[in-house]
């Protein structure tokens, strides 16, 4: 009868260990950034900011408040911001590679064979071997590859030769591995990460400008719908007068001052002012269907039919002639604040990377690996009297095998240095070459952007200062023809002239009044468009919008 004990698979201290070491773990992993992680809350924005602008039934809007509500509720720009939300994304997966792992593992085997020979030290060979590992991996910044690794194993047999059985046996290994010359500095790990840092910032400039050039467009629309209000009052003034005239030659036909076909033209002149009325109060209605989209007005039931009510007023009367501006100022002003360029520079910097990537791909892989490690061995003492010495003792466990391995006492360490030397590396001049075209490629864009921007700034100075001498002559020319109907009008009323060119100068009244109103809605988008260049439109007008891909504003 085989007086060995062979341990069986039901659960022990040695099970018990590797349960409270995989409960260990899963309790580590619940603290992992990764097991933390919740995703954004992105939700789709409700409308906003509307109904405190509603007052007596109507939706009032100045310039400021529309572009505010622009920003809030444009469906356009929020795509523009979850983009770059989006773009952020590369950025989590270029960490991937500086991401900490741990593997737990356990396993166990029974394996029974009949004996070959004597020295098996029973006439069936039964073993149980159980395996546990707990395995660390950690890339550090600067390159350093770091593993840490703990191992548990027991075996039991029925052979009558087995110094120990079951034999408990640990194990903790230290490893490390330093690049000296190729990817020293982590270069090949880190590039990759600081290229998507870059373009997600580069992402953030672009989007920054994108939506200025939508408020642009929407101050456009605004501005639109203003000059296509005042034009209803235009035509409303024109009517005005023609009734009056008309009025003035029903009185004479009473009187038999005049014969009944002089009144034709007056009676035909309010009728064609009536349509234009009407078309006028069409188009103004068409104009406001863009500004209620931009700030989803439409979208709501109680504000889709609200008359809006704009309360801005087209006026260069304060306006401060560009003759006291420095330009040159202006243009340095706008090439370090434009965001376009904050964007090329960040992808010359990818570039610059992409080059220093490229470099290091010459140079040999020389590895420096460092390795330690500590074992500790226990079990049952089946025989006495053996090498284990007269004072051996029976049943030392699990404890007995930690204890030697974290006391160190029998450590195994070594160095090992690997050198590869490429004799060629298409890959790497490729990749260089590339690199190369791309950085100066993207030098070529910059002065291209820069030369831009100097374009903007210029433009729009002489956009800006033509506008506002447009204004200035609509301006004297609006109030000569004022001048001339009431001159006309006198010498009407004297019998001097007839109907017909008090009409007219009516008619040059009202086209001067056009003209003055279209001078001055150029010269408020033209001022937009002189900010937009220099890059001071939000804070003139009091606005602001959350940093996108680490920009500022």
């Amino acid at each position: 009868m085989n007086k060995y004990r062979l341990g069986g698979p039901s659960p022990g201290v040695f099970a018990t260990v590797v349960f409270l070491l995989v409960t260990a773990s899963s309790a580590l992993a619940q603290q992992l950034p990764w097991a933390r992680f919740r995703p954004l809350p992105i939700r789709l924005r409700p409308i906003a900011g509307l109904r405190a602008r509603v007052h007596n039934g109507e939706l009032h809007l100045r310039l400021r408040d529309f572009l505010r509500l622009v920003l809030t509720n444009d469906p356009g720009i929020q795509v523009m911001r979850l983009q770059v939300v989006g773009s952020h994304a590369q950025v989590t997966s270029a960490r991937a590679a500086f991401d900490p792992s741990m593997d737990v593992n356990f396993d166990t085997q029974r394996s029974t064979s009949p004996a070959t020979t004597a020295l098996a030290g029973a006439p069936t060979a039964s073993t149980l071997l159980q395996n546990s590992a707990i395995n660390f991996r950690q890339l550090l910044p600067w390159g350093q590859d770091v593993s840490i690794g703990f191992t548990a194993t027991r075996n039991s047999n029925n052979s009558s030769f087995s110094l120990l059985n079951p034999s408990i046996s640990s194990g903790l290994d230290f490893d490390l591995r330093q690049s000296l010359l190729q990817n020293w500095n982590n270069i090949q790990n880190r590039a990759p990460l600081r290229q998507a840092e870059y373009a997600w910032f580069a992402a953030g400039q672009t989007t920054r400008a994108q939506i200025a050039d939508q408020l642009i467009a929407a101050a456009r629309d605004y501005w639109s719908a203003v000059q296509a209000s005042r034009n209803i009052d235009l035509v409303r003034q024109a009517l005005g007068f023609d009734q009056k005239n008309y009025a003035l030659d029903r009185r004479k036909l009473k009187l038999g001052a005049i014969a009944l076909p002089d009144i034709y033209p007056t009676e035909a002149q309010v009728a064609e002012d009536k349509v234009n009325l009407l078309n006028a109060e069409y188009a103004y209605k068409l104009a406001l269907l863009p500004v209620r989209r931009e700030i989803g007005a439409d979208l709501l039931p109680a504000t889709r039919n609200l008359r809006i009510v704009l309360d801005d007023r087209p006026s260069a009367a304060s306006a401060v002639s560009l003759g006291t501006v420095d330009i040159e100022a202006a243009i340095a002003s706008a090439l370090r604040s434009r965001p376009e360029l904050a964007a090329s520079e960040a992808q010359l910097r990818q570039d610059a990377l992409s080059v220093r990537l490229g470099k290091d791909q010459f140079k040999p892989k020389l590895n420096l690996d460092l390795s330690y490690s500590a074992s500790g061995v226990a079990g049952d003492t089946l025989l006495s009297g053996s090498s284990l010495g007269t004072g051996a003792v029976s049943n030392l466990g699990l404890a007995s095998s930690l204890a030697q391995l974290f006391g160190f006492s029998a450590p195994t360490y070594g160095v090992s240095l690997s050198l590869h030397l490429p004799f060629r590396n298409s890959a790497a001049q490729a990749q260089l070459a590339q690199a190369l075209v791309s950085r100066n490629i993207d030098r070529y864009n910059q002065r291209r952007e820069r030369q831009q921007v100097v374009d903007d700034v210029t433009g729009a100075a002489i956009h800006l200062q033509a506008a506002l001498a447009a204004v200035q002559a609509a301006r004297i020319a609006r109030d000569y023809m004022r001048k001339n109907v009431a001159g006309e009008e006198q010498k009407y009323r004297l019998g001097s002239i007839t109907i017909e060119l008090v009409l007219q100068a009516q008619r040059q009244l009202t086209t001067a009044e056009n003209t003055l109103l279209n001078a001055r809605i150029d010269y408020e988008v033209a001022r937009l468009q002189w900010e937009r260049a220099t890059w001071t439109l939000l804070p003139g007008l009091g606005l602001h919008f959350a940093p996108l891909g680490g920009g500022k504003e």
